[in-house]
């Protein structure tokens, strides 16, 4: 038997009221659920809520012309709802229809270009030159130059980059990395920021994503223009059968 909190007006708290009330809650109140007393205080707001329909009942709110306007736009509310649940909730998306709409649109599931690379950054030109030149006759590493020369943050990790987007960077730099060859050191690079020399390691080229990797993205376009269309299609029913 479910343990009882309460009763209010004949009306007890069960542990099942509890459990529904606590499913309703937004997902990040669900947290509080291992504090102990987070049932109690679910259950006493639920007791609190009858107490205050009893009284609310008690003074005849429920005959206030406040309250039947209410009802009756909440109902109004709640069966447009239901209308239009009933309309969209049924629609899905075929294997053919997602396929087909999968290679027409082709050009909605890419996958970005993405590189990494290391740099570089000096202020003078001529610096840059120097130590472009001290490199290629492995006088220093690239990765030695950078912890030695570059003003860039990334000089404490040989001015390693990381990965990033095609269009992440400024596009002086950005042209360079998504064109030139892999594994040289490029330069000198002018940009707002100062003079680079960018070495490229790695670069994925743009790409279309595969059908079953974009299937969900499908499914969702695909039953989302069905709705849309089904929605729209039902408006125009609508007006000529109910508007004058």
């Amino acid at each position: 038997m479910s343990d009882v909190y309460g009763t209010v007006n004949g009306v007890s708290i069960t542990d099942a009221d509890v459990d529904a009330f606590i499913n309703k809650l937004p997902q990040e109140q669900k947290a509080y659920l291992s504090d102990p007393g987070f049932r109690k205080h679910c259950a006493q707001q639920l007791l609190e809520k009858e107490m205050f329909f009893a009284c609310a009942q008690a003074d005849h709110l429920d005959e206030t012309e406040e309250y039947k306007e209410a009802i009756a736009s909440t109902g109004k509310d709640l069966l447009a709802r239901m209308a239009v649940n009933q309309l969209l909730g049924s629609i899905n998306a075929t294997e053919e229809e997602m396929c087909s709409y999968y290679e027409k649109n082709k050009n909605k599931f890419l996958k970005e270009s993405v590189a990494s690379a290391k740099h570089i950054l000096v202020e003078e030109e001529a610096l840059c030159k120097q130590i472009k030149e001290d490199i290629a006759n492995h006088k220093i590493s690239f990765e030695d130059a950078a912890k030695k020369h570059s003003t860039c943050p990334s000089r404490e990790k040989g001015g390693d980059l990381g990965t990033f987007g095609q269009g992440q960077m400024v596009p002086e730099f950005d042209k360079v990395v998504f064109s030139e060859s892999l594994n040289e050191v490029h330069g000198p690079i002018k940009t707002q920021f100062g003079y680079h020399l960018i070495l490229i390691e790695n670069r994925t080229d743009a790409s279309v994503v595969s059908y079953e990797e974009a299937k969900p993205q499908v499914q969702y376009s695909v039953i989302n223009d069905k709705r849309e269309a089904a929605y729209k299609a039902k408006v125009e029913e609508l007006e000529k059968r109910f508007c004058s």
